[in-house]
């Protein structure tokens, strides 16, 4: 059907919210009004019964516009779409202009049959540097910018907002191309709330001097409007300062994972999931704002989500409130858990609070170093969305600039107690309690050993991490069963922390149940020579405890690893290896805040290959795959590659080798250094963090 009733430009004055001043005046608007119809009848009758009355139809809509106010231009639109609809009708549109709404542009709504509205901001006049050539950068040009906002009820858009932001946008702007000015603008549009599309124009008068203009149109689809079958990618901050910090962290992001999400929290919520895909590292921050209170831990997780923004937010909320008993009593203050949105879809979302009140991305992430750090483990080289500087950049400004030390990362041991990273070199010390050095786990030896450790903390204080073994991995040893493994460790462990609360013990295995056992006698820490490849199962008691974990490389076990040292570049291909048992972790719900990464060395690596992990560490370590552990731990002492170096065949002889190893780990960054000596290497750690650190 292409016959048409058409009223075209009906002008007058009507009250529809703010003008263009915010002032609550009539405004001049006019009507343009395609009513599709069968003209046959009246067109045969040369009368007026079977047709639309466009006469009357403008009278009534005049009337109405002497006595009524409009809460906002889309109540007048709404109410003459309503009111032209009859039997005869089939489709309709209706195009309001108001032409003194905006400073910034012409606005004009349009409103069709099946309920879809149309934002439109018409020649938005801006000037800016574009183009291409060097002449035309050294002045700024004309450019007139329209948008169109494909809608689905679009009653509560802040067009004013809209028109200024656009303005504001392209005058800042300095692209060379049209096409890339364009882009950029829908980018910055897509996230509208119920924006099903967006269309920018932008055009230059002075681009071609035989025509009017000359420009550009795209149209992109808002990934925002989709099913909840569709996945989008959004960053949330995650902080606490009550309680078990890191526990409480844990507890949000498996709770935020669980596949029963939807239903769990909220019996609105009959669908929608979460995938925590990544978590940075843990940052132990102080409070801002409000500065009497608990040190802050903060991170960032990248998840992917099927919820819309304002589902998400109602999720986090309800996490914080129901699962962690946050209790909101000042602003900026105390809490078990906050959970924020930073990112979504790297879209420009403002919903008022009326509608949930959220803005992305976050207003304040970019003056907070306790975000900003945590957000660089995951994007190193990533963009703000709408500012469009790389996050690195505003991080190096906020260090320049602040009296206080940045943040530095953390590890939770058990209890809440805590590894500050970053600062200083943590020295884990090796105790073994296999039968050259343990005979029988009886009274004697334990007591023996607690001695020995007591002395360790009197050389190292604070510093000291305790690693305690009961499997040698020399390759001409003969491996043990789990329980023969457990039956040396765990009363060692369990000696030692009754003896010393506060000391960080660290168990050396690779069984998940010599790790289950060890954790439960007393153990913060499990380091594994395997990372997670001997028995699989230690990734899933790593997951459960939730505690820090040592993933080293390796290939084959201790008694085949010699067999495996074939690398086309040694430190290329352990660090793919690396990232690949990283994923591995992941998979099993190790978050990689509790990852130490160990370059392995010596183990499946030849004496030179060990040397040059170390010489080129810093070059592995900056691996993007890497990014976002807690940190690194160095373990040469009294290797091989050592005696190689050194001529040394005993390996007791090897400490001053091992010192100058270990000064090299710490120049290139390590976190905590593996050693043997600890009185000796404890004097080698002081003198070089006071070098390098």
């Amino acid at each position: 059907m292409n016959d048409a009733v058409v009223l075209d430009e009906l002008r007058f004055s009507a009250n529809v919210g703010l003008d263009c001043w915010a002032r609550l005046l009539p405004q001049p608007v006019s009507l343009n009004i395609r009513l599709v119809t069968d003209l046959t009848r009246a067109a045969s009758s040369d009368s007026l019964p079977h047709t639309v009355h466009y006469g009357e139809l403008a009278e009534s809509i005049l009337e109405s516009a002497k006595t009524k106010h409009y809460s906002s231009p889309y109540a007048l639109v709404k109410e003459v779409s309503e009111n032209v609809y009859s039997k005869s009708v089939t489709h309709s549109n209706v195009t309001l202009t108001l032409p003194k709404a905006l400073l910034h542009g012409t606005l004009k709504l349009h409103k069709y049959t099946d309920g879809a509205m149309t934002l439109e901001i018409a020649d938005i006049f801006c000037n800016t540097v574009i183009g291409v050539y060097p002449f035309e950068r050294l002045r700024r040009q004309s450019v007139v910018v329209s948008v169109i906002l494909k809608s689905l009820a679009y009653e509560h858009a802040d067009h004013s907002q809209i028109a200024d932001s656009v303005f504001e946008l392209v005058e800042s702007s300095e692209f060379q191309t049209v096409e890339a000015l364009a882009e950029h603008i829908a980018d910055s549009l897509q996230p509208l709330p119920l924006a099903a599309g967006v269309q920018v124009s932008v055009r230059k008068p002075s681009a071609v001097a035989q025509a009017d203009c000359a420009g550009v149109s795209v149209l992109r689809p808002n990934t925002l409007v989709n099913s909840h079958f569709e996945r989008h990618t959004a960053y949330l901050a995650l902080g606490s300062n009550l309680g078990n910090r890191f526990e409480n962290i844990k507890r949000a992001l498996d709770t935020l994972k669980s596949p029963d999400i939807a239903k769990l929290l909220d019996n609105t919520l009959t669908s929608g999931e979460i995938n925590v895909t990544q978590v940075s590292a843990l940052y132990e921050t102080k409070p801002m704002y409000y500065l009497d209170q608990p040190t802050f831990v903060n991170g960032v997780a990248r998840i992917e989500t099927t919820f819309t923004p304002q589902e998400l937010l109602k999720v986090l909320k309800i996490v914080e409130s129901n699962v962690l008993s946050r209790v909101k009593t000042i602003r900026n203050g105390p809490r078990t858990v906050d959970l924020d949105i930073l990112l979504y879809d790297g879209a420009k979302i403002d919903i008022p609070p009326e509608q949930g009140d959220l803005i992305v991305p976050h207003q304040r992430m970019l003056e907070r170093l306790f975000v900003l750090c945590p957000l660089l483990d995951l994007c190193p080289n990533g963009r703000h969305p709408v500012e469009g500087g790389l996050y690195s950049a505003y991080a190096a400004q906020l260090k320049a600039t602040s009296t206080d030390p940045p943040p530095n990362k953390a590890l939770g041991l058990s209890d809440g107690r805590v590894l500050s990273l970053g600062h200083k070199t943590y020295i884990m010390a090796i105790l073994n309690a296999t039968p050259d050095s343990f005979s029988d786990g009886g009274a004697l030896e334990v007591g023996n050993l607690r001695e020995k450790v007591q002395q360790y903390i009197e050389i190292a204080g604070d510093a000291l991490i305790v690693d305690v073994g009961g499997q040698s991995t020399h390759p001409k040893s003969t491996q043990i069963s789990a329980e023969e493994e457990s039956g040396r460790v765990v009363p060692v462990i369990k000696a030692l922390r009754e003896a010393f609360p506060e000391l960080p013990i660290s168990v050396d295995t690779y069984y998940g149940a010599v790790a289950k056992d060890a954790l439960e006698a007393g153990a913060d820490i499990v380091n594994d020579v395997s990372g997670g490849t001997i028995d699989v199962s230690i990734l899933d008691v790593v997951a459960a405890a939730g505690c820090p974990y040592v993933l080293m490389h390796m290939r084959g076990t201790p008694q085949t690893m010699k067999d495996h040292v074939d690398y086309d570049d040694v430190v290329e291909t352990i660090g793919k290896e690396l990232e690949e048992k990283i994923k591995n972790a992941e998979a099993s719900g190790i978050y990689r805040y509790n990852i130490i990464l160990d370059p392995g060395y010596g183990f499946a690596k030849t004496g030179e290959q060990s040397l040059e992990l170390i010489r080129r560490h810093q070059e592995l370590e900056a691996r993007p795959g890497l990014q976002g552990v807690a940190g690194w731990l160095s373990g040469p002492s009294r290797k091989g590659f050592i005696g190689s170096v050194t001529g040394k065949t005993v390996a007791s002889e090897r400490d001053f080798g091992t010192g100058a190893a270990v000064t090299s780990s710490i120049e290139k960054g390590f976190d905590i250094v593996r050693v043997h000596a600890v009185d000796a290497m404890t004097d080698v750690v002081k003198v070089a963090d006071s070098l390098y650190r």
